[in-house]
């Protein structure tokens, strides 16, 4: 099948943190019991065939609460596939987010990805836009209970653009974007590795010339892509952008381009040239940009300075200057956080297994707030 690929892990294979001799410390890890009720649901994208499981959790008091009037909030996951909790090294970001709303008046719901846990479905040929399919499908199941007021959805990276991709579409009431992509995907991949290889000791004519040939091996990808897309055979939709013998297209090109790297960095980029992803082919080709300008629901978009898989300051500008006005929308660089949203110094700020805070609590409470204030 084809996977969704971790963004950080995507190009460069770098490991953020070694492995633990002994568990982490995860304090903000939700622990039983709880003050508040939560209940396993399945929901059906009968679109795709898809059956998702999931949680559904009520906040604190919502049965002394007025019925219709309380937000919920779908979670969407990042890129990879991923358990209803987003759990990543030990971390569980999502049962954190759901706890923290809970305690403040807020539901929300949060499931499985296609393939993990309990939820079902095609996993073949996978790209962003079945997931966004998947997330719409929670939107309508929480809209048929009755239960609720707004129903809104909070996405983190990936799940960003969704949240984004939906608000487009008129779907959700609000959304939240945790560290979403809102440039065209092959900006986002370029500026990572460039970023990556000069933050691993490349030097920096080494992470300009990569980045210059990366966005070669992409453009000929999404040429291919595009064209794969009218074929009505299979095997050549499902190889996508996937170029033919890579190693002689990379050489070729970066001769012609007077590209000089080292050899390590050339067989990368074949990897990169020759891989069948059609997740991959869809994010790199995707410009968010139409769909921003239609959005017209309340946005929450925040990023970490320090970010290193999807950069802050590109992202909230392109928001800042696509998105329709509206007062209640908040666009925001966090100082000295990740891509989880952890406090960090430059030098940790990948070393998410080893940080013990799994979201900082000035974003959860700002969240909160946000929501609550619509």
């Amino acid at each position: 099948m084809t996977e969704r690929l971790s963004i950080l892990l995507l190009l460069l294979h770098i490991v953020a943190a070694p492995l633990f001799s002994q568990q982490p410390q995860r304090p903000q890890t939700p622990v039983e019991p709880f003050p508040y009720e939560s209940v396993e649901v399945v929901f059906e994208n009968r679109a795709e065939g898809a059956s998702l499981a999931g949680t559904l959790t009520y906040p604190v008091g919502y049965e002394g609460m007025k019925w219709r009037k309380v937000p919920v909030v779908v979670m969407v996951t990042g890129s990879g596939i991923q358990n209803r909790d987003e759990e990543v090294f030990g971390h569980k970001p999502f049962a954190v987010i759901a706890d923290w709303l809970a305690h403040h008046g807020i539901a929300s719901l949060r499931y499985d990805d296609r393939g993990c846990g309990g939820s079902k479905g095609p996993l073949v040929g996978l790209t962003t836009e079945n997931f966004a399919s998947d997330a719409q499908a929670a939107v309508e199941y929480l809209r048929g209970l009755k239960k609720f007021g707004k129903v809104g959805v909070l996405g983190h990276s990936e799940g960003g653009t969704v949240a984004l991709m939906l608000a487009g579409e008129g779907i959700p009431d609000f959304i939240i974007s945790l560290a979403g992509v809102a440039t065209q995907g092959v900006e986002c991949i370029v500026w990572q590795n460039e970023a990556l290889l000069q933050q691993h000791g490349a030097p920096k004519e080494w992470a300009d010339n990569y980045g210059k040939a990366l966005r070669g091996v992409y453009a000929e990808r999404i040429a291919r892509f595009n064209g794969s897309l009218l074929s009505d055979i299979d095997s050549v939709r499902l190889r996508g952008g996937a170029v033919p013998d890579a190693q002689q297209f990379v050489q070729q090109m970066c001769r012609r381009d007077s590209i000089s790297l080292p050899l390590n960095l050339m067989l990368n980029l074949a990897l990169v040239a020759s891989n069948e992803n059609l997740w991959l082919d869809w994010f790199v080709a995707y410009d968010p940009a139409e769909t921003i300008g239609k959005i017209k629901c309340p946005v929450m978009a925040v990023n970490g300075s320090l970010d290193m898989q999807v950069p802050a300051q590109a992202n909230l500008e392109v928001l800042q200057k696509l998105l329709p006005g509206n007062k209640k929308n908040l666009i925001k660089e966090y100082p000295r956080k990740n891509h989880l949203f952890q406090n960090c110094t430059k030098e940790n700020s990948l070393q998410y297994a080893k940080i013990d805070e799994t979201i900082s609590e000035d974003v959860l409470e700002e969240i909160a707030v946000w929501i609550r204030g619509l």
